[in-house]
């Protein structure tokens, strides 16, 4: 995965999380884009669907997320930009461990974390990952 950042708890509303993640994409020479668009990643479904919803209108979703409270990290990455779209990834845990089933984390110590593409969308995007990744 590219470098990470975080985006401080009283700034985790979702335009200030994707300002905060396209501000961090700008070290990247990745293509423009005209559109963003959102695919959810809960990391307990097997075949997770890959519908896509336009940005502007997450944020609501994006506090449901955050209000699970189910982990202390929630990660937003951009995946890769494709036909014009960047397409960003929020990835959460949806449901609790088992034997933990009394946790809540404070919302105040939810981490949102901050990722840019993997090497191989890099390729796909015809960019040498080796110039921008350790």
């Amino acid at each position: 995965m590219g470098r990470s950042g975080l985006v401080p708890p009283e700034s985790q509303s979702f335009p200030v999380v994707l300002e905060t993640l396209i501000s961090f994409m700008q070290r990247y020479p990745i293509p423009p884009w005209s559109n963003i668009e959102v695919i959810e990643d809960p990391t307990e479904i097997e075949d997770k669907p890959t519908s896509r919803v336009p940005a502007e209108t997450f944020d609501p979703r994006f506090q449901q997320i955050m209000d699970l409270r189910l982990a202390d990290w929630v990660n937003v990455g951009a995946v890769e930009v494709v036909d014009g779209v960047l397409l960003v990834k929020v990835r959460y845990r949806s449901m609790q461990i088992q034997d933990r089933t009394d946790v809540r984390f404070l919302r105040s110590t939810i981490s949102v974390n901050l990722h840019g593409p993997t090497r191989e969308a890099f390729a796909r995007m015809g960019i040498d990952a080796d110039e921008y990744l350790p």
